[in-house]
C-alpha cells in the first residue's frame, strides 16, 4: 500500500461516502473527519444518530488531546469511565478543549421519529428529508457528516434508497456544503470478501451511494477482522470521481484512535 490524496476533498457540492462493517473504524475516522474540518474552522453538522452527540463529543475530544481513550472513555458504554475518573485538572482540560470545538459543532436531529411529520396519508422518504433539509438549512454548516444515514428513512428499499440518495445530491449542491453520508458494508452474501475489507460490491442497499459520491472512503482495522497485531489501519478510496481509487496503510495506536 502506498500514499494518496484524497480529491476532492470536502469540497462544497459533492458527496463523500464513508463506508465500513462495525468495527472497521467508522467511528474512529468519522471522529477525525469532524475535528479535521473543526480545527480548520468549518461549521459541521453532525447526525449522530448511532453513536450518540455526548458521546460523539466525548471521542472528538479525546482524540484531540490525544488521551487514552481508555483512560477516558469506558470501554463497554463510551461515556466517561467512573471508575478510574479523571482528576480535577484532567477534567477542566477535557472541558476547555471540548468548549474549543463545541462553537464548530452542530448536532442535527434524525427527523425519523415518531410525530415528527403529518399524522394523516402516508409518510415519505420526502417527509422526513424535508424537515433534514431544514435542519441542516438553520445550522448554517459548512460540512454535514450523517451517522448512519440510513437511519432518517423511513423506506429502505433500494428503490426507496435511491431517491432519497440523489435528493442528499441536489440537497448538496443547492445548500453547497460537502456531505458525507455514513454508511454500512455488507456482513454476508456475494459482496463480501473473505478477508472482510471493504469492497464497492459490499455496500449494503442501493447501488446509487456509488452513482451520488465523488469519493467513497472505507477504513478498515485488519485485527477486528483476523488474529494479526492491533497496530494497523488501512483505508481505501474506493472511489474517487477526479482521480484513480487507492489503498493506505498508517501504523496506529488503538487505544489513542491515533495513527503514524
Amino acid at each position: 500500500m502506498g500514499v494518496a490524496a484524497a480529491r476532492p476533498g470536502a469540497a462544497p457540492g459533492l458527496i463523500t461516502v464513508l463506508t465500513g462493517m462495525s468495527g472497521s473504524g467508522k467511528t474512529t475516522t468519522s471522529a477525525h473527519m469532524i475535528l479535521g474540518l473543526a480545527r480548520n474552522r468549518r461549521r459541521v453538522g453532525v447526525g449522530a444518530w448511532e453513536v450518540r452527540a455526548p458521546t460523539t463529543l466525548e471521542l472528538i475530544t479525546t482524540l484531540s488531546l490525544k488521551w487514552s481513550r481508555s483512560r477516558i472513555l469506558d470501554g463497554k458504554t463510551n461515556q466517561l469511565r467512573s471508575d478510574d475518573p479523571m482528576t480535577g485538572e484532567e477534567l477542566r482540560i477535557f472541558e476547555d478543549r471540548a468548549n474549543e470545538i463545541m462553537p464548530y459543532l452542530v448536532f442535527i436531529e434524525n427527523p425519523f421519529r415518531r410525530g415528527s411529520v403529518r399524522s394523516e396519508g402516508k409518510i415519505t422518504n420526502d417527509d422526513y428529508l424535508d424537515i433534514l433539509e431544514s435542519h441542516v438549512e438553520a445550522s448554517g454548516a459548512d460540512a454535514i457528516l450523517l451517522d448512519l444515514f440510513d437511519r432518517c428513512l423511513r423506506y429502505r428499499r433500494p428503490d426507496d434508497e435511491q431517491e432519497a440518495l440523489w435528493r442528499m445530491a441536489e440537497m448538496t449542491v443547492a445548500m453547497q456544503i460537502h456531505t458525507v453520508l455514513v454508511h454500512q458494508q455488507l456482513i454476508k452474501g456475494e459482496g463480501v470478501r473473505k478477508d472482510k475489507r471493504p469492497s464497492l460490491e459490499g455496500l449494503k442497499g442501493s447501488s446509487a451511494y456509488v452513482d451520488v459520491a465523488a469519493a467513497i472512503i472505507a477504513p478498515h482495522i485488519p485485527a477486528r477482522f483476523k488474529n494479526v497485531p492491533d497496530d494497523k489501519f488501512q483505508v481505501f478510496g474506493l472511489k474517487q470521481r477526479f482521480s484513480p481509487p487507492f489503498a493506505v496503510e498508517f501504523d496506529w495506536e488503538p487505544d489513542r484512535d491515533r495513527k503514524s
